[in-house]
Formats: C-alpha cells, sequence, structure tokens
C-alpha cells in the first residue's frame, strides 16, 4: 500500500493531491487526506482507516469528519463516471456504535455507487466485498500484512 496525500474537497468535491490544504485560504474545504492506495486488478483503491473506541466529543467529531468524506465520495462516483474504489475501514466499538450511519447515507445512493464505495469493519470487508469485486488472494494477503 502506498501513502497518499489525496482528499475531497467539500464544496467541488473534487479529489486531488493536496499536501498541505491549511496553508491556503480554503484549507478548510478539505477532508483529511486518504491513507493508502493500491492498484487491485487494475483498479484505484483508496483506504480509509477509523479506529475509534470510547464515547465522548473528539470520537463524534472523527466520526462526523469520516462521515463527510463518505458523503464527498459518493458525489464525486455521482459527478465522474469513473472506475474507482473507496474503502473505508470502520473499526472499534464507537465506530461500530455508529456504522448505521454511514449505512443510512450509502444507501441513499445504493443502486448507482454500491460497487464503487465501502463503509464497514474489516471483517466485513474482507467476508463480502471481496468477494464482489474477486480480488485476488495476493492483494489481500498484503492488505493483512500491512494491519
Amino acid at each position: 500500500m502506498k501513502k497518499t496525500n489525496k482528499r475531497f474537497n467539500l464544496m467541488s468535491f473534487e479529489f486531488k493531491d493536496c499536501r498541505y490544504p491549511n496553508k491556503e485560504i480554503n484549507g478548510y474545504d478539505f477532508t483529511e487526506n486518504t491513507d493508502g492506495y493500491m492498484n487491485i486488478n487494475g483498479i484505484d483503491t483508496y483506504y480509509n482507516f477509523k479506529f475509534i473506541v470510547g464515547e465522548g466529543g473528539a470520537q463524534t467529531r472523527s466520526l462526523r469528519e469520516a462521515y463527510h468524506v463518505v458523503n464527498a465520495q459518493i458525489q464525486f462516483i455521482l459527478k465522474n463516471n469513473i472506475n474507482m474504489l473507496f474503502i473505508n475501514i470502520f473499526d472499534g466499538d464507537e465506530s461500530n456504535n455508529n456504522i448505521l450511519k454511514f449505512k443510512f447515507l450509502l444507501n441513499l445512493q445504493k443502486n448507482k455507487i454500491q460497487k464503487f464505495i465501502f463503509a464497514g469493519d474489516l471483517k466485513e470487508y474482507v467476508i463480502n466485498y471481496t468477494k464482489i469485486h474477486n480480488f485476488d488472494y495476493n492483494s489481500l494477503n498484503m492488505l493483512w500484512h500491512i494491519l
């Protein structure tokens, strides 16, 4: 997996390389950068990992930020005819307690974005989503070793 500085602009829903967004006047328009990139079977695949445990304001803010990222992914896919995957892995008890909020968001455009965006825990990803895309064993094995 490669490091990436790609992130979404929340106003235009562009997805671009932007290493230091807060040096710009519109820095708050950008999401966090994606955590990693892999090309799997010729498909650009971007990963976001969140491990959120315990209740509290910081956890709520982290999950809300992630929610905005997933919404930007949806808007980007709807706006662009592009074959790209976004994998959002949410682990930890607080992530688990709030995963239905992400499922709700994804279900609003389910038929149009289902095969392009995943949000769930690592187990669900490996068991279900990888089968949909026929990811090969070597790619999954590489991911397991990274995690």
